[in-house]
């Protein structure tokens, strides 16, 4: 992400802490940053059982090596060039990209089929924060949650954030979703771009940038106007013939004697293209008309009926009722290995561990090995939601000393 900011963006821009930009009021900044370590990277893979058995430099299971379609849209040159260098970082890590520029419409075609392994785009937030239509796992609410990301905690907390008043409290909720998003990782977040806006150097008060609903609070000092005043030229009464006006012919001025030729006109740049604007674009249109009932045949004047915001989902967390703590193992002892090992765990429907990973550790395997023996003993109360059970997953820290 460090490179991406520097190479594409030129530095103007700040990473990506999830779902939610430093400008947004729910926005928190105490999230940590993952790193990029591509050792590490290898590790998880080998834990999950690829191999280089090809010995071309992909992983691979069974010799089936790993692919990824990932795919943007070519109207965007940011985007292609940040889509070059993650299949040339992911190439080092020893997974094959195969990387595709559609046009737009292809493009947008394809990510609502879900014709993909991943794409590159990204989506805006405005001053009303309703992150519904990208991040709910409903189909019906969120429409553009093209991969399919399920969290039913964050549901709830989409719901809470939207329907609460206190600005305070919305802003924990707001920020606990940032959070909870940033950790599950639906999308590898790279960068925020800054919004680049330029005046010339004689306009005041700019300081703070330019918004055109603050346009009158900008001004050129008296002494540095520049005013051009044109006049029409005398009428005329000479009859013109109607004739087509030719494309005037630009001519470069060159010193005496030097031969004078045509200077072209440059061409007007390609127009950057973003596809989450068009999408959205089309979701505001479809959303704005107000739905009224029938009108009353007596008056025939139209009934609107209010619509009430929707009832916030109550969620139950899961609450640990048999915890186990692993041994200190003896290949530990011998090297004085100490740290800590975080094990992410999946709380089953019956509050059994249906699932357990390796989040961080401090790189010892007796540690982690011993870590994943305890965590899978853990039980639970499950998670619930308006009291129907469901999977939610857990992180537990362990940490190793003599």
């Amino acid at each position: 992400t460090q490179r991406l900011l520097s190479d594409v963006f030129s530095g103007m821009g700040t990473i990506s802490l999830g779902p939610l930009p430093p400008t947004c009021w729910g926005y928190t900044d105490e999230i940590t940053p993952i790193q990029y370590n591509l050792a590490e990277a290898k590790q998880v893979f080998e834990r999950k059982g690829f191999q280089d058995q090809n010995r071309n430099n992909i992983f691979d299971k069974e010799r089936q090596d790993i692919v990824l379609t990932i795919i943007t849209n070519k109207e965007n040159p940011e985007r292609v060039k940040i889509l070059e260098q993650v299949a040339a970082d992911l190439q080092k890590l020893g997974v094959r990209v195969n990387a595709r520029t559609l046009d737009t419409r292809a493009f947008i075609q394809a990510i609502v089929a879900g014709d993909f392994d991943g794409y590159i785009m990204g989506w805006s937030v405005s001053g009303k924060l309703d992150p519904t239509t990208y991040w709910n796992s409903d189909p019906t609410k969120g429409r553009f949650n093209f991969v399919s990301y399920n969290n039913p905690v964050v549901d709830s907390l989409i719901d809470l954030g939207v329907a609460m008043l206190n600005r305070t409290k919305a802003q924990e909720i707001w920020s606990e979703f940032q959070r909870i998003v940033y950790e599950d990782l639906p999308y590898t977040f790279l960068i925020v771009a800054n919004d680049i806006s330029g005046a010339y150097k004689r306009v005041k008060n700019m300081e703070e940038g330019i918004q055109l609903a603050s346009a009158y609070t900008y001004w050129i000092p008296a002494a540095e106007r520049h005013v051009a005043v044109a006049s029409l030229p005398p009428a005329d009464t000479t009859e013109i013939a109607a004739v087509t006006p030719e494309k005037p012919e630009v001519m470069e001025e060159r010193p005496t004697g030097t031969e004078t030729k045509p200077v072209e006109t440059p061409e007007k740049p390609p127009e950057i293209v973003k596809p989450e604007e068009i999408l959205e674009a089309v979701a505001k249109k479809e959303t704005t008309a107000v739905a009224i009932a029938p009108p009353d045949t007596t008056t025939m004047t139209p009934v609107v009926v209010p619509v009430e915001p929707p009832k916030p989902s109550v969620i139950t967390q899961a609450k640990p009722i048999k915890q186990v703590n692993p041994s200190y193992p003896e290949s530990a002892r011998a090297v004085g290995a100490t740290g800590r090992v975080v094990v992410r765990v999946t709380v089953g429907t019956d509050g059994k561990i249906v699932g357990a990973t390796i989040l961080s550790s401090f790189g010892n395997p007796a540690c982690e090995a011993a870590a994943l023996s305890a965590a899978k003993k853990w039980e639970f109360t499950p998670a619930t939601k308006d009291g129907v059970p469901f999977e939610q997953k857990i992180s537990i820290p362990f940490n190793f000393k003599p």
